[in-house]
């Protein structure tokens, strides 16, 4: 009982870690990205969408995680 609570509160982060990576992954670091380069910072705005790219990656890393505990 005690390892399907802990499976449960796992694959419940995970979920939670899927939605925080996506949303920094296509929406805001884009947005803080988009500011800079209208601000004319070209340098920090690549930084930004970089940052953004890396965020991506973990998202997939997180879903492969959620597959392998879900048996996909």
């Amino acid at each position: 009982l005690i390892e399907i609570q802990i499976m449960r509160r796992i694959t419940a982060n995970l979920l939670d870690a899927l939605a925080g990576e996506k949303y920094e992954n296509k929406t805001m670091y884009i947005s803080f990205a988009d500011q800079a380069q209208k601000a004319g910072d070209l340098k920090i705005a690549a930084l930004f969408r970089q940052i953004a790219a890396d965020e991506g990656d973990h998202y997939a890393r997180y879903k492969a995680a959620h597959e392998q505990l879900a048996g996909k």
